[in-house]
Formats: C-alpha cells, sequence, structure tokens
C-alpha cells in the first residue's frame, strides 16, 4: 500500500525532518515527520514495513504568542484521501493550542471517517488548521515539506527483479552485475561472504533502468581464487523489499595467456597432403567470442583451431586446449615445423569471465595476435616438411654418338633435383 502527502518530501528512518509549514501568518509553524519501523522510505512513499508515522507541529514565537494571546488558541489536523473523503486524526475536534508543539500519531486505525488507507497507487494528504481564541488568526493550509510537498504515495509491494549475471559458479573479476527490474529502485543491498570467511556489505543507490537492464557497479574488494556466496536484495522507493537473490561466484583477476603449442605425431619427414595435428593449450579456460582461432606456421601457411575434450563444465564454448590439423602443402619446404603467430578474428581472446559479463563488462582478456610462443612444437619433435616435388634436372648418356640397332644397349642417366624412390 501507498501513502502519499501531496508533494511530500521525505519520511526519514527513526529520524526526525523539521522543516517550515506556513509561508505567511505562520512563517514560524514548523513541522516534524517521524516514523518507526525497519527500513526507510524514499521521499514521498509510505511503506508496507512501517504501520504509524508521527507529525508534530511545533509553533514558535511570534506566532506561538499570536495564536495564545488572551488565551489558548486551537489546531485540528485532516487526513484527505485521494478520493475526497477527509477526516481528523483520531476524529477530534478542536484542540487547545496549550503547549508549542503538538504530536498526531497517524495510522489506519485512529482515521474513523475512512475504510482504510487507499490500495497501491493511491495518495493521502495532510492538512492543518490553527486559529487563535478570537477567530482572528485563522490558517487552514496543506502541511508543506522541504520540497513544497505534501503528499505521500501508498506503495505495499515489490515487482519483478533478477539478476542476469553472474550466475552459480561462473566467476568475475569484480564486483559489479547485471540486473533487470520493472520499477523504480530505491537501493540495492549486497553481502558477499567468502569461502576464506571473509564477509562484506554495501548497499548500492546507482541509478537502476525500469523495465531494462542494467550494469550495476559493485564496491566490495574480491581476492582472487575465493569463491564468494552472494547476497542480494532490491528495495523500491517504499522499501518494500523485494524476493532475495542468492548465487555462488569465483573470482578471477588474471588475463588468459598462451602456454604452448605442441603435436604428438612422430618425428620424421611429411609430405605434401600429410596431417599434422597439433595443439594449443592456454592457462586457462578461453573463448573466442565467436572469432576463428588460427595458428600461422613458419611455412607461412595456416591452419584453425577448434576446441579440444577439456571445455568448461559451464560452457563447452570454453577451453584451455584447442586442437587443429595441418596439412603440408606443396611448396612446404621446413626442416622443423613451427608456429610464428597466433591469431583471432575477432582481435581478442577472453577467459571464463566474459561469460559472467557477456561482453557488457570487463572481463580478462588475451589481445591478438600472439606471436610470443613459449613452447613450440619444435621445441618437443622434429617434424621435417618435404613439400616440393622432385624435377628432371638433367638426361645423358655415357654411350657414344652412334646408331644402335635393335638389342643394342644405350646407357641412360636420368638427374632429380633430389633422391627419389621409384
Amino acid at each position: 500500500m501507498k501513502l502519499h502527502f501531496k508533494y511530500f518530501f521525505a519520511f526519514v528512518f527513526l529520524q526526525a525532518l523539521a522543516v517550515p509549514v506556513f509561508a505567511a501568518n505562520g512563517d514560524n509553524i514548523s513541522t516534524v515527520v517521524s516514523k518507526s519501523g525497519s527500513y526507510q522510505s524514499a521521499p514521498g512513499y509510505y511503506n508496507s514495513h512501517t504501520s504509524d508515522f508521527v507529525l508534530t507541529v511545533t509553533i514558535n514565537d511570534p506566532d506561538y504568542t499570536t495564536y495564545t494571546t488572551g488565551g489558548n488558541g486551537e489546531v485540528k489536523a485532516y487526513v484527505i484521501f485521494n478520493d475526497g473523503s477527509a477526516t481528523a486524526i483520531n476524529d477530534e475536534g478542536w484542540e487547545d493550542l496549550d503547549a508549542q508543539s503538538l504530536t498526531y500519531t497517524v495510522s489506519a486505525a485512529n482515521l474513523p471517517l475512512t475504510t482504510g488507507w487507499p490500495g497501491d497507487g493511491g495518495t493521502v494528504d495532510f492538512k492543518l488548521r490553527v486559529r487563535d481564541i478570537n477567530g482572528t488568526n485563522n490558517i487552514y493550509d496543506a502541511v508543506t515539506f522541504a520540497d513544497g510537498s505534501s503528499e505521500l504515495t501508498i506503495d505495499r509491494t515489490f515487482n519483478n527483479w533478477g539478476v542476469i549475471e553472474p550466475d552459480d559458479d561462473e566467476y568475475t573479476k569484480n564486483s559489479n552485475f547485471y540486473t533487470y527490474a520493472n520499477e523504480v529502485i530505491d537501493s540495492v543491498h549486497v553481502n558477499w561472504f567468502g569461502s576464506d570467511n571473509s564477509s562484506q556489505n554495501e548497499v548500492i543507490t546507482q541509478a537502476i533502468n525500469v523495465n531494462s537492464y542494467t550494469t550495476v557497479t559493485g564496491g566490495a574488494t574480491l581476492t582472487e581464487g575465493v569463491t564468494y556466496t552472494v547476497t542480494l536484495q532490491l528495495f523500491d522507493n517504499a522499501h518494500n523489499r523485494g524476493h532475495e537473490q542468492d548465487f555462488r561466484i569465483g573470482v578471477d583477476n588474471t588475463d588468459p595467456a598462451l602456454t604452448s603449442i605442441t603435436s604428438d605425431e612422430t618425428a620424421g619427414t611429411y609430405k605434401i597432403g600429410d596431417d599434422i595435428d597439433f595443439k594449443i593449450t592456454f592457462n586457462d579456460y578461453v573463448i573466442t567470442a565467436g572469432g576463428a582461432l588460427t595458428a600461422t606456421f613458419n611455412t607461412t601457411n595456416t591452419a584453425t583451431a577448434t576446441t579440444a575434450s577439456d571445455d568448461w563444465d559451464q560452457s563447452s564454448s570454453y577451453a584451455t586446449e584447442w586442437s587443429g590439423t595441418y596439412t603440408v602443402q606443396e611448396g612446404d619446404d621446413v626442416s622443423l615445423l613451427s608456429v610464428t603467430s597466433l591469431t583471432v578474428s575477432a582481435g581478442t581472446l577472453y577467459d571464463k569471465t566474459y561469460k559472467t559479463t557477456g561482453g557488457i563488462l570487463t572481463a580478462n582478456s588475451l589481445s591478438m595476435p600472439e606471436n610470443t610462443i613459449p613452447i613450440n612444437i619444435d621445441d618437443g619433435v622434429a617434424l621435417e616438411l618435404d613439400g616440393i616435388r622432385p624435377t628432371i634436372t638433367s638426361v645423358t648418356s655415357s654411350s657414344v654418338d652412334n646408331s644402335y640397332s635393335a638389342d643394342e644397349t644405350i646407357n641412360i642417366t636420368v638427374n632429380f633435383s633430389e633422391n627419389v624412390t621409384l
């Protein structure tokens, strides 16, 4: 349920806010609004966590003297609902202005001329009437608060919200998250409980988009290698509490790096059309983000690698080992096969923090191309590539020039550009 005082500025949790009520012939009258309850409401809202609030009217001199000259003045406070009905608080008549401060407790129980507070979206106004004993000085006006308003909106429900990323057993490099809400949010309350028994609490008051997604920037300091159980709650402007959401995430602040490029093939010479399997290994699960991972060999030719069998259990798009096959091509001529460069068509490789961010938040990354290969194929095995077809360099004969008849022998020597097997 929502309570409105027309243009009401603020209810303050366990705290009173004193502001002027009247601008003229009452500029020394002030009001204090306070409330009890578990949570503070944003300006202009009344929520289901607070059953009562208190309106205190204080009349300072010279107005107090004006209203009490010749005897006690009188005061009466009203509540006016958005359907036009009105009731005096406690259904009392005029009260003696026998003190400079008068306190009114306002709740559904002490408003006898109404059937109860309006439902969600309803409003409630306050008006205050003060007069002296002779009726000479008489003010009847809306109670005005710091922002020039006196209206409360009633709100007793919290609608839908959710955290899109991160999800259970994912990884992050910071305390940001991606959320959705379908109403205005006052604050986000977050607890980070670590596997190292650390605990951090934060209240985030960042603006949250309504009916769309928002990247919320957290302020917690997270430790690499620690797994955190995260508990989030969102509060609307009336401080109605959304359902609690929990998830467990790991922390990874280290950029991925290339570890090695190797081959399990047998040492030897490989000819045109032979396939050579190779494996690219990283220090973490990485994703190409839609691009192709390509190795350029010292033959100047390339081969594309696809994920190997060690994919991350959260997504088969991530792997520490990527496998590929290089096919010996005509013209390849190297004594020791190796990789000179590694590239990805998307330009960057990301580790498993990319799944948490969906590309929206900052993820650990490895920029390409990578031209430094810590361990290369030729560090482990000698693979010679012979992609040069042999050619006949000359044909000669040791026989003398002459005419030869049938069955006579002519010695002929055919020379090739390299050793051949006939």
